[in-house]
This record gives C-alpha cells, sequence and structure tokens, in this order.
C-alpha cells in the first residue's frame, strides 16, 4: 500500500497571531492557525466562498511587528464551527518574510522541519502533547485523536474514516506539526491528559460533539503571536 502524502506542497508552521481579512469592501479580524511560503489556514467568524480573492495583511512579533501584505484566493471553507478557511497565496508572492520568520524563531524553524512529507500506512499514531490555549477541534480532528487514543495504525485510520479521509489528510499533518499528534511511542502522552483539558474528546462517541474544557485562562485580548509548539520544546528542556 502507498504511503499516505502530506497535501501541503510547502512548510506549514503552528503559528497563531491575528489577521485582517479584506474581501471587496469588507474587513474584520480572524486568527491564523498554521502558516507558510504558499498559502495558511485561517480561524474567521466569517466564512467566504472557494475561489474569492482576499487580502490579508499580519504583523508578526517574530518580525518586529512590522506589517505583511499577502494577497490570495480561498481553496477551501468549512462552515460548521469552528469556521476555518485556507488561503493560497497569488503566484510570485514574495516569501522572502517567511525565510525571515524561520530566522528569528527557532521553534518555527524546528516545527517546518518535524512535518514529515509522507508516512508510512502502518505507522501507528499516538496522542502527543495536548494544547495550552482553548482549542475547539473539527471533526476530522477528533477521528484523528480518537484513532491516536486508540493506538491505531494510519491505515486503520483510513478504514474507518472511509472516504472522509482523503480531505482529513492535512489534519493529520497539521497535528503532527503541532506535537498533538506523534509516531513515536516515547514521545506518547497519556490519555488522560488529553481528557483533563479537553473533556470527552477521546472518548466521546462518534458523532457526539466535542466540548473544550481547558485547564488554564484563555488567551489575553491584546493580539500577539502564540505558537502552539511551545509547550512541547519546554516539556522537552524541562525533563
Amino acid at each position: 500500500m502507498a504511503d499516505v502524502l502530506n497535501p501541503r506542497r510547502a512548510p506549514r508552521v503552528p503559528l497563531r497571531c491575528t489577521v485582517e481579512i479584506r474581501h471587496r469592501a469588507l474587513a474584520w479580524n480572524a486568527e491564523i492557525e498554521d502558516l507558510g511560503p504558499r498559502g495558511c489556514q485561517v480561524r474567521t467568524p466569517r466564512v467566504i466562498s472557494r475561489g474569492r480573492d482576499v487580502r490579508l495583511t499580519i504583523r508578526p512579533d517574530e518580525l518586529g511587528g512590522r506589517t505583511i501584505v499577502l494577497n490570495g484566493k480561498v481553496v477551501w471553507a468549512r462552515p460548521d464551527s469552528p469556521s476555518r478557511i485556507g488561503v493560497g497565496f497569488d503566484p510570485g508572492t514574495d516569501v522572502s518574510w517567511f525565510q525571515e520568520l524561520l530566522g528569528a524563531d527557532p521553534l518555527a524553524q524546528r516545527a517546518a522541519l518535524r512535518i514529515p512529507e509522507r508516512i508510512s500506512f502502518d505507522a501507528r499514531l499516538y496522542l502527543g502533547l495536548p494544547p495550552r490555549r482553548v482549542t475547539v477541534f473539527t471533526p476530522d480532528e477528533i477521528a484523528v485523536l480518537r484513532a491516536a487514543a486508540a493506538g491505531s495504525t494510519i491505515e486503520q485510520l483510513a478504514r474507518a474514516m472511509g472516504d472522509a479521509f482523503e480531505p482529513a489528510r492535512g489534519r493529520l499533518f497539521s497535528l503532527i506539526g503541532r506535537r498533538m499528534i506523534t509516531l513515536d511511542s516515547a514521545l506518547a502522552a497519556s490519555p488522560d491528559r488529553w481528557r483533563q483539558i479537553l473533556g470527552d474528546v477521546v472518548g466521546a462517541r462518534r458523532g457526539t460533539p466535542a466540548q473544550a474544557t481547558p485547564a488554564v485562562a484563555s488567551a489575553p485580548s491584546e493580539p500577539r503571536t502564540v505558537h502552539l509548539v511551545e509547550v512541547g520544546e519546554k516539556s522537552r528542556d524541562a525533563g
């Protein structure tokens, strides 16, 4: 059986920062969840249809708050809560800022290197480090987390999800990049750690909405950049 390929053609880093989205005469704030030189994933209160042109404005802390304006198109949209869109940047976009970002942030650089291009179907999934911030997972992400909690292989996950597995591949690689899923049993976290933070996400029955119950305070109201990889790096250093 062939390997599972990462559907993204360029590296992404798990990065949370405020972004201004502009579409025609409308503008609103949203939150980037992962970012790369060719596109990004955005959690947004307003969903835009696939194929629409957008302009994104971000000011990453790592670049001294410098304004970066990126033009692109919506390549996918999921209206179900939490609503998200995927944006592909226009061809010819200057991506020198991304290399500067990686150079200024060792955590982001490690995250970019950590995400594999392909994974064997017989690779086994394990729960990694739970998030420190309020995180609402999509049904695809919950399915992957359940499979990891059971120690399933990717082949078993694919069979269980059926046709839904193909569009969920990006979620799988994203969770690996965010260190919430690991392929190394030595780095696996106990499912109990996930239940304390995310309620019954792991044990919930299929089709049951998962309620996030964070054990830490929610993020501050002031816009800032937050890396989900922070908790992984700190835990390793502490150990």
